[in-house]
This record gives structure tokens, sequence and C-alpha cells, in this order.
């Protein structure tokens, strides 16, 4: 019955998702929610296999095989959904990244030619400045377009409104500076030249550096500045990073506990799950302490049942910001009215970083005004 209520709720979210208007930020939206579910679909089937082998002993040869048989096919979907779900890579897209890579040459030949122009009139010289090379970011592009970089189809009309976010973060400017030049004919006669300065600079923009040009709403501002936060926390990034960053400062710091690193292998393959009240396994998505108990229990780093940050909080010891270190618990205060003391908790990270159950299951710094206004303290599980 459980099932069938979240298949139902499931169908109900996608149909609404699939009413609303064609617009960026919904796109983004439904993008998301969509492969949340293929990912969840993957798990699901693959606890399946697992229930399957623990028949009995008798028909458990035959199990086996076709057990075998299945569980490979379903890890195959379980790891193609979360690749496609958390990295979506460009070696994913050939076709997008082909066309990306196309709109850079075209970029690159246009600047070339406007040089040549201009050098083949007299008394002009010509200077280009700005980056040396255009590669322009195809799963950017693909958030700017559609709301989703897993899943773009290359139709005429998001070539058209590729090529239109395209020309919005990579344009040029051209400078032109005139130079009285003093010249003696053979004669001895002097007469003044003007020589043309030209000097050519190319601009190019990201994503959100050009967010305001784009005519977003407000709603969709924030669904593709999150898209977008979350492509670059995950573009290229393995556990190793996150944890042991290099001089970059990613999220994490030198911790070589490999209960740190089965903590953080766990809890990135839900990176870009949505936020929902009560949620506690990847079937229904999570809460922030849902999200929590899960990601300890299923790393088994720490068998957690399920609690609320209040129960999470009342379980760890107290540390100070000095001694706490990536696998400890941040816990806040006041996020939203209750009785309780604390009311939400995230993962610390390291480096000032956490990775918690916001909207969506994202990184974010714990420097940020919201969070050092509601923090309340860090935690330890111990035991």
């Amino acid at each position: 019955m459980k099932k069938k209520v979240l298949s139902f709720a499931r169908d109900r979210l996608l149909k609404k998702l699939d009413e609303e208007d064609d617009n960026l930020g919904t796109q983004a939206v439904r993008g998301s929610v969509k492969t949340t579910w293929r990912v969840r679909s993957g798990i699901e089937n693959a606890k399946k296999v697992k229930t399957i082998l623990s028949k009995p002993a008798v028909s458990r040869s035959l199990l086996l095989i076709i057990g075998i048989f299945i569980g490979m096919l379903f890890l195959s979907i379980l790891i193609g959904g979360i690749a496609e779900s958390l990295m979506g890579s460009t070696t994913e897209h050939p076709e997008l990244t082909a066309y990306v890579r196309q709109l850079d040459d075209q970029f690159t030949e246009q600047i070339e030619n406007l040089r040549k122009n201009y050098e083949n009139k007299n008394d002009y010289d010509v200077t280009i400045q700005g980056s040396d090379e255009i590669n322009t970011d195809p799963n950017a592009l693909a958030i700017l377009t559609t709301g989703n970089w897993t899943d773009i189809e290359l139709t005429e009309e998001n070539k058209k409104k590729l090529k239109d976010c395209y020309d919005v973060l990579n344009t040029y400017k051209e400078t032109k500076t005139d130079e009285k030049v003093k010249r003696r004919s053979d004669t001895g006669e002097e007469s003044t030249d003007i020589k043309h300065h030209i000097t050519i600079t190319i601009i190019t923009s990201s994503a959100k550096d050009k967010i305001d040009d784009f005519g977003f709403t407000d709603a969709q501002r924030k669904d593709v500045l999150d898209q977008l936060e979350l492509l670059e926390q995950i573009s290229g990034l393995g556990i190793n990073d996150l944890v042991n960053p290099g001089a970059d400062g990613e999220p994490g710091q030198a911790f070589d506990d490999p209960q740190v690193q089965a903590l953080f292998t766990e809890a990135n393959q839900y990176l870009g799950y949505p936020y929902v009240w009560g949620g506690s396994t990847p079937a229904t998505s999570f809460d922030c302490s849902g999200f929590v108990c899960w990601v300890f229990t299923h790393s088994r780093v720490h068998s957690l049942s399920r609690t609320t940050a209040q129960g999470l909080f009342d379980e760890c010891t107290p540390v100070s910001s000095l001694e706490a270190k990536p696998g400890d618990l941040v816990f806040f205060t006041k996020t939203y009215p209750t009785s309780s003391t604390v009311t939400h908790v995230g993962i610390y990270a390291g480096n000032n970083r956490m990775i918690h159950c916001g909207d969506p299951i994202q990184y974010t710094t714990l420097d940020k005004s919201y969070w050092q206004e509601h923090f309340y303290s860090f935690g330890r599980l111990s035991g």
C-alpha cells in the first residue's frame, strides 16, 4: 500500500510539472525531479534483487544465477542513473559538446575575420586582448536554455536558444584611437597622416556572471543558480577532491579516515535530491535529519534510528568550532517555528562548509549570514 501511495504521489508530481508553463524555472525543477525518480527506481530494483536472493536454500542455486544476471542489469541502471544525476559530464553529451565547440569556433573565426578586415586597410594596426582560447561550458549553456544539463535534446529550437545564451556570454568590443604621424617624402616635403589603432577586446563571462541578463523571474533565477551551483560542486570532483581538497579549497579538509571517506561517498550520491518534509529514504527523498540518519547508517559509519535534528543533537557530544572535523554534525536553531531548540542539521565537510538537505541537497558555506545567525553547535556522534 505504501509503495502504491508513493507511486501515485510521484505520478501526480510529474504530471503537475508537465502541466506547468514551459519556462526555464519550471524546466529546471522538472528535470531535477525526473532524474531523482530515475535514481530511485534503480535503488528500489537493487533492493528487490537482495530480497530474492534471501529465499530458501531449495531454490537458491537457480535464483542465484537469475539474481546475478538481474543484479548486474539493475546495478548498471543504478550506476548510470547516479552518474547522469550527479556528474552531467559533457562527455555524456557529445552532440551538445560538439555544437558548443562549433559555436566557439564560429566566434573565434568572427574575431579573426574582423582583424583581417582592418589589417587589409591602409594605416590600421590591430591588437586583440582578452581570452586566448574560447571554451564555453556546454552544461552551463544547457541549464540556461532548458534548466537541465543531464537531458537536453538538440532540436532546432534548443540550438537557437543555446546560440542566444552563448551570445550573451561571449562578446567583444572595439576601441579605436587615432595617432597623427608626420612623414617626410623623398623630396623633403612633410605631411601628416593618421594612424588608426584598433583594439578588439574579447569578453567571456560565466553563466552566474550574466544571470541578470536573461530576464528570469525570481523563481527561475533561483532554480537556475541552484543548478549552476550543483554543477560546479560535482563537475570533475571525486570523493578525494571533496574531503581532501587541493589548493583551491574545495569542500573538506585533509582527513584520511576511511569512515569519513565512506560517509561522503554515500552523501554525495544524493546531491540534487529535493527537500521533502518527513522524507527519510532515497525513494521519498529527504528532510535534513532523514538525510543525516540515512547517510550515517548506510555508510556503516554509525547506525542511527530515524529521529529529528533535536534527537541527533541529543545523541552527540558538543565540540567547539576549533575541534570540528569532517564527519561531525553541525546544528542550527530557530530555522522554523517549533518548540524544539535544534531545528536543522548538516554534515560538516571541513573548510567551514557542510553538506545538508536544503532544497536541494547541496554543499554550502557556513560563512553565509543566514547560517551564522542560526548556528547552534557542532556535535560528534560517539560509539
